[in-house]
């Protein structure tokens, strides 16, 4: 990925699309997962653009009862919104939704890795420009596991 010039050529892009993306959808990703995640992250580095496209992808292709590998997701979300700040009203709202149900996980790990987002620049960021739709999404979960949940 280092190799490639900048801009990105269209068949670069159509890499990322249709070979990278859908390996994060594979039973033995812990396996790669790494090397995987390096590769996408140089890809939105190269341009920050991209970070639209990977994250909607990744929150709709998120895990249903994967823990381990939800872990894994939001350490990578996390490093592509360092990378790209600006983020389209959709993908905002996707990751919100897919971070409100992350919340709702009855798995300590990813919850506490969904909180631990919050220590992130770019986290904040993100939050504090479009709050009106993410803190709805966010805060009801919250509130609901700090009352409820089994791992205090």
């Amino acid at each position: 990925m280092n190799g490639f010039a900048v801009p990105l050529r269209e068949e670069h892009c159509q890499f990322l699309h249709k070979t990278l993306l859908p390996l994060h959808t594979h039973r033995s990703l812990s396996l790669y997962y790494s090397q995987l995640a390096f590769c996408v992250l140089q890809f939105v580095e190269k341009d920050p653009r991209l970070a639209d496209p990977v994250l909607a992808y990744l929150c709709r292709h998120w895990p249903k009862h994967n823990s381990q590998k939800e872990v894994m997701l939001w350490g990578e979300v996390e490093e592509i919104l360092e990378t790209s700040l600006e983020l389209t009203e959709a993908t905002v709202l996707l990751l919100g939704k897919q971070l409100a149900a992350s919340l709702h996980s009855p798995h300590f790990q990813v919850i506490e890795r969904c909180l631990l987002l919050w220590n992130g620049e770019a986290f904040r960021h993100l939050l504090a420009t479009h709050r009106q739709s993410l803190f709805p999404l966010i805060l009801p979960p919250m509130i609901r596991h700090s009352k409820q949940h089994w791992n205090k």
